[in-house]
């Protein structure tokens, strides 16, 4: 009987040493990990309403005459746009494939309405790159 549980017991354990992976396991290879300053932080009013997890996405930039420039944004496979206000200069490039973490905020309904071609605010905490 001892024998029994005894193997019992190394199975569960060897099972649970061989489960354990990286976060990054789930990444293809096709992506690279990038670091990110720890000084770029979205400056917003809408308050934290939730945290976005490995999402893939494409970079959009967009040219706005009034703003006299590009604004950045990600598309996300559910078609759920993203301010980029966090999106390092360097991969601000126009269909460019991401995968990314981070905090989004949303406006309150009370105060702001919500325009969807602006989409949700951004602060990616996490960025893979397609290379």
């Amino acid at each position: 009987m001892k024998k029994i549980v005894y193997i019992i017991l190394s199975f569960f354990f060897i099972t649970c040493c061989f489960s354990c992976s990286n976060d990054d396991d789930n990444i293809s290879d096709d992506y690279t990990r990038i670091e990110l300053k720890s000084s770029l932080k979205c400056t917003t009013e809408y308050e934290k309403k939730e945290t976005a997890e490995k999402r893939k996405a494409t970079v959009i930039l967009y040219e706005d005459k009034d703003y006299n420039g590009y604004l950045i944004y990600l598309k996300d496979e559910n078609n759920q746009y993203y301010h980029a206000c966090t999106l390092p200069e360097e991969y601000q490039k126009n269909g460019l494939d991401i995968i990314f973490s981070g905090t989004v905020y949303y406006p309150d309904p009370r105060v702001d309405k919500l325009d969807p071609l602006l989409g949700w605010e951004l602060d990616i905490t996490e960025l893979w790159v397609k290379m």
